[in-house]
């Protein structure tokens, strides 16, 4: 596995976009390169992008879920990570990010996602957060623990895998190595060792109960075997003969059942036909109907036509009467109608000097009403803008007395809290020092812990060496049992056999049951035994000299004594070999246990000197780590000095530093207050000096007008009593007249 590109964003410290390009000539010439900078610089934040792109978390922090994100910057509303990595089956690339609520800062955390995809392609193989993870695991053949350990240690992460036992180291270093075709092999040779013992105490086992059968019996169940196999074809033919005729008695009872299943079908169909023959001819009959719908439709529209047509006229007819005599009526009306109009038109002619003047006045009347209601509307909004100055300035004073109040308030709380103003500029280094500081503490925690699993590993291997010693010394003790009994077997062994050998003890027997056999052959000679005569040749060997001539026939008991005597001592002598054989196999199996047993002890020594230097090595680390932060501790309480602090507070630093930064940015924004405060308090009194301005002025034009309007007001009512008696006269002049 080999990382190409690194990209993410607004991860711990590194606020924005970052991207790290490792495929330029720059790192690809070099060969090897190194990650430096001060603390806080973004090293870890690197080592943090690339485990959170492949996996969703980091050595320092467990999996990142909707309930916490401890590695998104500040302020931000969302982060990503993002690594373009290569293996043997491609490029692929990685991308896990997770946001806020509408992406603002401070909202509810959203749901992380993760995906891999095709670098090449940009297929996408996987969008879930638990199936990227099993693909990651699939095409780098690392999870988590491993490629920590592996390809990315973490801090005080070097000595956790050299600490690691064998077990956990081996896959590792064979994954890095490639060696992994070794262990693979091994496992191999041990799997196929184990089944061939397995199958070789079978086949001993099947064996011992095997009897070798001699000429006779084996030709016996040759021939039985033969009329077996005859047999056995005999019924073979018959089987397949009955089986032919069963196939056949089968295929007649399916057409049978075919045959009985179309006939009810047949009948089926014949009664759904009879019962269709009444709706075919409707339908037939609906064929025929639907040629002439079109015709019908026309015809039914214009029979309907007319017969509105008939009661429109009927209606008209009735009416016809009434409407005749209002015709009548409306023509009389229409006459006096005519000659009222002739008598108006008259008067009006004799009235019209009169109305000319009246409507001459009345304009005249109504331009002086204009006036004085534009010069009253002038009045009203005088009045309107002065209530409104007045209001503005009652506003103005309020907002003076308390930009005043506000100001005092903010200049007394900036004096009595002048210590604050120190954190503007001091809090940025006392920030890096308390970070410092818990950076140490965390480390001293670490190795406090890591003291402690030493502590513990070393209690385990001395449980281990005591263990392991007392199992030696217990097999130890079997292995002498062991080869006592072995020796026992031997010596018994070799005081039944008497210094011979157990195949002698079977060419005795055999003799001596080719004697017995010989003896019994004589015996049933007893025939030609009898015509034997002493000093004379056999007739059947021609030997002169014949022991059983005299009927001296050899008694076969002392042979048949003789085998059992020997079947005894070999059944014993057997017995004792596989007694010796078995303690072999044990001692041998024990000798096996005790190596294994002496290189645990071995490693037990070898795992509790480790532990024992490492304990000593943390132990001086810790004391190290221990005086620094005393010294630290002694520094920030130094640069806390303009605050008055004499000693660290007992609280957790973190809190400590945000109450800090909480108390700096209370600071800043009191300041930032009271500047506005002085602002505003000087516009109030620009605002309320222009306002007064602006009410004297208001006030005065208030006061012009309404004089103006008196005036006026006074004009209109003489005008208008006059135009009264003007008109009164003229009406009363023509209505003398007419």
């Amino acid at each position: 596995m080999r990382i190409l590109q690194i990209r993410f964003s607004n991860l711990n410290s590194l606020v924005g976009e970052w991207q790290v390009d490792l495929t330029d000539p720059a790192y690809v010439a070099d060969g090897i390169f190194a990650i430096t900078g001060p603390t806080g610089a973004g090293k870890t934040t690197l080592l943090d992008a690339i485990c959170l792109a492949l996996y969703g978390r980091t050595p320092r922090l467990s999996k990142l879920t909707q309930s916490a994100n401890d590695i998104m910057s500040r302020q931000c509303g969302e982060c990503f990570a993002e690594v373009v990595f290569e293996t043997g089956a491609g490029r692929y690339r990685c991308h896990w990010s997770q946001h806020r609520a509408r992406k603002k800062a401070g909202a509810a955390l959203q749901s992380p996602k993760h995906e891999i995809a095709r670098a090449d392609t940009g297929e996408i193989l996987e969008a879930s957060l638990r199936a990227t993870g099993e693909q990651i695991e699939r095409l780098t053949g690392m999870d988590f623990d491993r490629f920590t350990r592996s390809m990315l240690l973490a801090q005080g992460g070097f000595a956790a895998f050299l600490q690691a036992s064998a077990d956990e180291r081996a896959p590792i270093l064979e994954q890095i190595t490639g060696t992994e075709i070794y262990s693979q092999i091994s496992i191999s040779t041990h799997e196929v060792l184990r089944e061939a013992r397995e199958k070789l105490a079978l086949l001993k086992s099947e064996t011992q109960g095997i009897v070798v059968l001699d000429a006779e019996q084996e030709a016996g169940l040759q021939q039985g075997l033969q009329g077996d196999l005859a047999q056995e074809q005999l019924a073979s033919a018959a089987q397949a003969q009955t089986g032919a005729a069963l196939d056949w008695l089968k295929r007649i009872d399916a057409l049978k059942t075919e045959v009985t299943r179309l006939e009810h079908d047949e009948v089926v169909l014949g009664a759904d036909r009879l019962a269709f023959e009444p709706v075919r001819q409707q339908i037939g009959q609906a064929q025929a109907a639907a040629v002439l719908e079109g015709r019908y439709a026309t015809v039914c529209a214009l029979r309907k036509q007319q017969a509105d047509d008939q009661g429109r006229l009927a209606d008209a007819q009735g009416r016809l009467p009434s409407l005749e005599s209002i015709a009548a009526v409306l023509r009389e009306q229409l006459t006096r109608a005519g000659q009222t109009a002739l008598d108006a038109r008259a008067a009006f002619k004799a009235a019209a000097p009169v109305w000319r003047q009246v409507r001459e006045l009345d304009q005249h009347l109504a331009a002086n009403a204009r006036d004085s209601a534009a010069l009253q509307q002038q009045v009203s909004e005088a009045a309107t803008r002065l209530a409104a100055l007045d209001q503005q300035l009652n506003q103005t004073r309020v907002i003076q007395a308390k930009a005043q109040q506000q100001l005092a308030a903010a200049t007394t709380w900036l004096q009595n809290n002048r210590a604050d103003e120190w954190l503007v500029t001091g809090l940025a280094g006392l920030e890096e020092q308390v970070q410092g500081l818990l950076a140490r503490e965390r480390e001293s925690r670490q190795k406090a812990q890591e003291h402690a699993q030493a502590q513990a590993s070393i209690d385990a291997a001395n449980n281990a060496e005591h263990k392991t010693r007392h199992q030696l010394t217990t097999v130890q003790d079997e292995l002498e049992m062991l080869a006592g009994q072995r020796r026992q077997v031997q010596d018994d062994l070799a005081s039944l056999l008497q210094g011979r050998l157990p195949r002698e003890y079977h060419a005795e027997k055999e003799g001596v049951l080719r004697e017995m056999a010989l003896v019994a052959r004589i015996a049933a000679l007893e025939t030609e035994r009898t015509r034997l005569e002493a000093g004379k040749p056999c007739p059947l060997c021609g030997s002169i000299d014949h022991p059983f001539a005299h009927g001296q026939v050899p008694v076969p008991d002392a042979l048949e004594q003789r085998v059992v005597a020997l079947n005894d001592l070999m059944a014993r002598a057997e017995a004792l070999e596989t007694r010796g054989a078995a303690l072999q196999s044990q001692q041998a199996a024990l000798g096996e246990r005790l190596a294994g047993l002496q290189a645990a002890q071995a490693t037990a020594a070898a795992q509790l000197q480790s532990a024992q230097a490492t304990q000593a090595r943390l132990s001086t680390e810790l004391d190290r780590v221990q005086l620094d932060i005393c010294q630290r501790r002694d520094t920030v309480v130094a640069a806390l000095a303009p605050l008055g602090a004499e000693t660290l507070p007992q609280v957790d630093l973190a809190q400590f530093l945000q109450a800090l930064r909480n108390r700096r940015e209370r600071w800043l924004a009191t300041g930032r207050e009271k500047a506005g405060f002085e602002t505003a308090l000087i516009t109030a009194e620009r605002d309320l000096q222009h306002q007064t301005q602006a009410y004297s002025v208001q006030l005065e034009q208030r006061e012009r007008l309404a004089t103006q309007l008196a005036q006026l007001q006074s004009l209109v009512r003489a005008s208008r009593l006059q135009l009264d008696d003007d008109a009164m006269a003229t009406l009363n002049a023509a209505s003398q007249e007419r």
